[in-house]
């Protein structure tokens, strides 16, 4: 099923907006990062409007999705929709390198499986469905707070000192480049880049006319802010929009057939879009055939161009193109025009050539054409080549491989006459990427990798000055992660030592639940947290069940089970929350029953020494239960010394024995222990 989002462009923006160089200048964003991970499109309309004053918001239609959304450098809480999940599906997730804060939305049905994942670590905060708002802000809030710290621990080893200064001065991201791009040239859309590979097997869609990316002529990259990236659904969404209200070509950026050629550009051989493309055009022919008929010339041409350039081979162009040549001196101005903006670049340089040759133009209207083809034809060759550095970037694929690198594309943006502005951006976002990189390896212990990426960054210009300044980072994050380490050693220690004293939940910050608590702040996937919250979390609830079944107070069982909660989820709980509503209940009701006057004995038992005891000494203790009328009923054995000697004895003592009446209508329960001695 399919939706739109009306409130998915704001949050791409917001997206797009922390693309591009992972710094310092993430970690201090005023607004974390959302990854909203569900295929049920109203959940996500619901999520949406209820969290996007708190969160920039982002949406995966799956976890495979959402884990390759995820980036380095940047506060990302994933929300995920575990309803009918298998802990298979949470795989993508768990094995991601760069870990979100993760908040679950569960159901009765996979609540099992959530607190699972929950124990391990792998989730930090649940939200049960149906969602509510007080319950999601909630978990934001939390999920925000483990995030910053997670942030605290672990800023110096994001590439905070080399990302923050090239574009924190300009204000500008390299991700701007693409905006530039897209400014000018939108007719075409982005199909062109595998498009002008040049294959002629390809799909009619390849042809070496399809329009390439937008792009701007290089002047105009000064001034435009790059365009959010949409998901593939998301194009596809608009594409089938703008053919249900017919925008097929106009208005520019906001077209059928602009959508379609996205799509492509996303997922080249798209089933929808190559379809879409083939059906647009057969329409696009039908409308050129009746402009013509209506003398709308400018109409017909710009309609026949947009065909032509989806599939240059349909027969259905010819009948058209034989009307356009009995008309050729009306439309010569028109027709070269309607190619230019369709990026038709091979035809557009056939009409120059014919209308030169036959006169149809004057010579100054020629050269002027002739220039604006020059310039269009390089500013789409410079948009494809910005569109692949951006792409590549944003893929790793910063050196390597040979002539599919970022580097490679900028290399070719330098052959193609970039300007020096775009060149410079990009290359600076590239020397961030590899310090990046660099850290991220040294975080691993990659020394190898670590090295590697430094030298392909030397290479590739970064100053000497950049370089020893991530290296200090380097230095100085492998330095704090022992820290870390330390620390998780010292709390675990202590966690164990208050389990081993009994120091569950006192003192309140230094018992074992809160330093388990902090070790889940530390590193919550860490090995040793996940140890010590086991062993904790087990005693936690041998200690509430304890409490239960000796009669303790409901209070303190609620206490322990509450914080056992707090450490792992609630779905093993279920019995013991039931204990403990029951005892809650009793002491509600012992607390509210009227207080009679303590039971006074007025016949006491007058036990008869058995003559088996041979001489013995002994006890019995008996419960029983005194009726108003003060008889001794229902009389039962707790306990004997030796066992089982005086038993029937003590019973026929204690059923003998007789009370003062009281008003009540119930029966009252006591306790007696009786000896017994040989005469």
């Amino acid at each position: 099923m399919q939706a739109r989002s009306e409130f998915g462009t704001a949050a791409q923006s917001e997206s797009t907006a922390g693309r591009g160089n992972p710094g310092a200048g993430s970690f201090k964003s005023k607004r974390p990062l959302a990854l909203i991970a569900t295929p049920d499109l109203d959940l996500w309309a619901q999520l949406g409007p209820m969290l996007e004053a708190t969160c920039s918001l982002r949406h995966a239609d799956s976890l495979v999705t959402a884990a390759t959304m995820l980036k380095p450098g940047t506060r990302t809480i994933l929300i995920a929709d575990l309803r009918g999940q298998n802990p298979e599906d949470f795989a993508p997730i768990s094995a991601s390198p760069h870990k979100p804060v993760v908040i679950a939305i569960r159901d009765s049905a996979s609540a099992g499986t959530v607190d699972a994942l929950m124990l391990e670590g792998a989730i930090q905060s649940l939200v049960d469905s149906p969602v509510e708002s007080a319950a999601m802000l909630r978990a934001i809030n939390d999920a925000a707070r483990i995030s910053s710290t997670a942030d605290a621990l672990s800023a110096v080893t994001s590439p905070s000192s080399g990302s923050s200064g090239g574009d924190e001065k300009s204000g500008k991201s390299p991700a701007l480049i693409v905006g530039v791009v897209v400014a000018v040239l939108a007719a075409a859309g982005a199909g062109w880049f595998f498009m002008s590979k040049g294959s002629s097997d390809t799909a009619p869609v390849a042809a070496n006319n399809a329009a390439a990316p937008t792009a701007a002529a290089p002047a105009a990259g000064k001034a435009s802010a790059a365009a959010p990236a949409a998901s593939l659904d998301e194009v596809l969404e608009k594409a089938r929009l703008a053919m249900d209200e017919r925008r097929y070509i106009e208005p520019a950026k906001n077209n059928a057939l602009e959508h379609f050629r996205t799509v492509l550009q996303l997922e080249p051989g798209n089933a929808e879009a190559t379809e879409g493309l083939k059906r647009l055009g057969g329409l696009l022919i039908a409308r050129a055939r009746t402009a013509l008929d209506e003398r709308r010339f400018d109409n017909a041409l710009a309609e026949l161009e947009a065909a032509r350039s989806i599939d240059p081979n349909d027969q259905r162009l010819v009948e058209v193109d034989a009307r356009l040549d009995s008309m050729r001196a009306q439309t010569a101005l028109a027709q070269i025009q309607a190619t230019l903006a369709a990026q038709n670049f091979d035809r557009a340089q056939t009409l120059l050539d014919a209308a030169q040759k036959d006169a149809l133009l004057p010579p100054a209207q020629l050269a002027q054409l002739s220039k604006d083809l020059d310039n269009k034809r390089r500013a789409v060759t410079v948009g494809r080549l910005v569109a692949s550095a951006e792409s590549r970037l944003a893929s790793g694929r910063l050196v390597t491989p040979n002539d599919e690198s970022a580097k490679d594309a900028i290399q070719s943006l330098r052959e193609a006459g970039a300007s020096a502005e775009v060149i410079a951006r990009l290359n600076n976002d590239l020397n961030q990427r590899l310090l990046a990189a660099a850290r991220d390896a040294a975080a691993k212990g990659d020394q190898a990798g670590m090295q590697a990426t430094l030298a392909a960054a030397r290479e590739n210009g970064v100053s000497a000055s950049a370089l020893n300044a991530a290296q200090r980072d380097m230095t100085a994050a492998a330095q704090k992660q022992q820290r870390t380490n330390e620390d998780i050693a010292r709390f675990a220690k202590a966690a164990q030592d208050r389990l081993a004293s009994g120091n569950l939940l006192a003192p309140a910050n230094d018992s074992a639940v809160s330093n388990a608590e902090r070790l889940r702040l530390l590193d919550v996937r860490h090995p040793t947290t996940l140890q010590v919250v086991r062993d904790v979390r087990a005693r936690l609830l041998t200690e509430a069940r304890a409490r239960l079944s000796g009669g303790g107070k409901p209070t303190d069982a609620a206490a322990l089970l509450d914080a056992a909660e707090s450490l792992g989820g609630d779905s093993d709980l279920g019995e013991l929350r039931a204990a403990l509503a029951s005892a809650q209940q009793a002491a509600a009701a012992a607390a509210a029953a009227p207080k009679l006057p303590p039971l006074k004995m007025t016949r006491p038992p007058k036990p008869k020494y058995p003559a088996s005891a041979k001489g013995v000494e002994g006890w019995v203790r008996v419960e029983f239960f005194v009726t108003p009328q003060g008889r001794a009923e229902r009389v039962r054995v707790l306990s004997s010394e030796p066992a089982g000697l005086f038993d029937a004895a003590a019973i026929s003592a204690m059923e003998g024995a007789r009370f003062e009446e009281f008003d009540s209508p119930d029966a009252r329960l006591a306790v007696q222990r009786i000896v017994f001695k040989p005469e």
